[in-house]
Parts: C-alpha cells; structure tokens; sequence
C-alpha cells in the first residue's frame, strides 16, 4: 500500500512534534533557544527522587534531576536532553501538586 508522505513507516514511532511555545507562558529570563533546566520549587517533604524523575519523564527523556530537601519544603532541577522539552514541562506541569 501506498502511504501519504507525512506518514513515517508503519513499524517506526516517529517521536513527537513539539510545536515552537509562546514566550509568554515561560517564565522570565528562562530562554527557550538554550536552556534544558528547570527549576521545580515547593516540593512536597515526601516525594523522592524517583517520584520527581518519573513526573517529569512523562514530557520527555530526561538527563538528570537533583532534589534539595529543606526543613520545611524541598526544591529541584530537572535536566532534558531537548531544550523543548524543558519548556514544555514548563508550560505543562507549573502548578501541578504531586
């Protein structure tokens, strides 16, 4: 059978197309063009490291995260391989309580 050219092979996944996001959802100073890291605040004392990497998988591969536990509420930085990615996550999951 023939396939419209827009369709990849039928036994590949083609990864997602992330579509350019509006600067004005990001916060300021966050650059889009470059930056892969996003700063996660106001973590929960009882989510782990693993809870917050899965979070943040389910938007795209991540290269690394680091929870810092405080007394009171924990903070973290989430690494993406892809820039978009990060301001994906961004975008999707600000506000979001775990």
């Amino acid at each position: 059978p023939m396939f419209p050219p827009h369709h990849a092979h039928p036994g590949l996944l083609a990864a997602p197309h992330i579509e350019p996001i509006v600067s004005g959802n990001l916060p300021p100073g966050f650059d889009s063009s470059t930056c892969r890291s996003v700063y996660v605040g106001n973590i929960h004392l009882q989510v782990t490291d693993s809870l917050l990497h899965e979070v943040f998988q389910s938007i795209g591969p991540v290269e690394g995260c680091k929870l810092i536990r405080k007394e009171k509420s924990s903070f973290g930085f989430v690494d993406y391989y892809d820039r978009r990615y990060a301001a994906l996550a961004i975008v999707s999951l600000n506000g979001r309580q775990l």
